[in-house]
């Protein structure tokens, strides 16, 4: 998303809701943002692995939703340190090149939903539903 000098944004801010990470290419990461805005959630939207250690180590993230085919860096490293930063945080990963043994990896990892691209961005906000419905309960 540009603001209104042409520059992209990277952080949306909504008072209540959901605050997530979101770790995608640009082009994708902005549409799920606008859905996340519009569910009523905050985003935050980084391109690559180190951008997003470097916000999970100043910020709090209710959930993370990232791209596990990023070129530089590893995701399975990035859920291991953002679990060791965070703690419990809920994670869901996207992948272009879906794998039994990539499912495997994040299912062992407690990644609460494993999607497949192309995303389909209503079943995103219905996850991510179901997600705020289970902290506002607790």
């Amino acid at each position: 998303m540009k603001d209104s000098l042409g520059n992209t944004k990277t952080e949306y801010a909504v008072p209540e809701g959901l605050s997530i990470l979101i770790i995608d290419k640009q082009d994708d990461a902005g549409t799920l943002a606008q859905e996340v805005i519009f569910l009523g959630h905050s985003a935050q939207v980084v391109s690559n692995y180190k951008d997003a250690l470097d916000k999970l180590k100043k910020n709090s993230f209710d959930l993370i939703i990232m791209d596990m085919g990023l070129p530089e860096g590893d995701w399975f490293s990035t859920v291991i340190w953002a679990r060791e930063v965070a703690g419990e945080i809920h994670i869901i990963t996207m992948t272009d090149n879906n794998s039994r043994e990539i499912e495997e990896l994040a299912r062992e990892q407690k990644v609460i939903y494993y999607i497949v691209k192309p995303l389909d961005i209503k079943e995103m906000g219905s996850v991510i539903e179901h997600i705020s419905k289970k902290k506002k309960g607790s």
